[in-house]
């Protein structure tokens, strides 16, 4: 079993391959950073602009996470399952697009190991993953900050939004999504 951890992709000059969602700072109050179902506490009115300084792509990126198309999430749905939840938005042009949320939150295992920056930082950084059943994970979800950290204390915060193979694989195929592998650890990435 491996494990991948979402980001968007980057063309070659580390600039965004896709377009992006521009949503101001609407996102940051709405319940997508939330473990568990929110789509009952979705709001309906949100329409934003996609700033199309990139490519067209069926996957958008946004600091509070990715934006699917109908057409990946028509795909993707069956694989991702009770897992997932998308959450809809409406674009200026009257398009929609959907916030990929996944609903469950992992503990990470005995043998994972966190860093900070420097003493007293909010966010800590996983530098080993571990998982006491990997055998067991859902095909995608969040991993909470440790408890240790000022943003885990309050139980909002993650470290990423992760998927396992067969959902990487099939994500794959869309352009404006890139994968990091972190379990097993990859070897090759220094």
């Amino acid at each position: 079993m491996y494990v991948f951890r979402l980001h968007p992709e980057y063309t070659s000059n580390g600039e965004h391959y896709a377009h992006w969602v521009d949503d101001g700072v609407v996102l940051m109050d709405t319940p997508h950073h939330k473990t568990g179902p929110v789509l009952d506490q979705w709001p309906s009115d949100l329409e934003f602009t996609l700033v199309r300084d990139g490519n067209d792509c069926d996957v958008y990126m946004n600091p509070c996470g990715l934006f699917f198309t109908e057409r990946a999430v028509w795909e993707l749905d069956p694989i991702c399952g009770e897992n997932t939840e998308w959450l809809p938005i409406r674009l200026t042009d009257g398009s929609s697009l959907f916030l990929f949320h996944p609903v469950e939150s992992v503990p990470l295992g005995a043998n994972s190991r966190f860093r900070s920056h420097k003493p007293g930082d909010n966010i800590i950084e996983v530098y080993d993953y571990d998982f006491d059943t990997p055998e067991q994970l859902p095909s995608c979800f969040l991993i909470s900050q440790p408890a240790t950290s000022p943003a885990g204390k309050g139980g909002f915060a993650f470290t990423g939004q992760y998927v396992t193979d067969q959902l990487r694989k099939a994500m794959g195929q869309f352009r404006g999504v890139e994968f990091a592998q972190v379990f097993p650890p990859n070897k090759n990435t220094g």
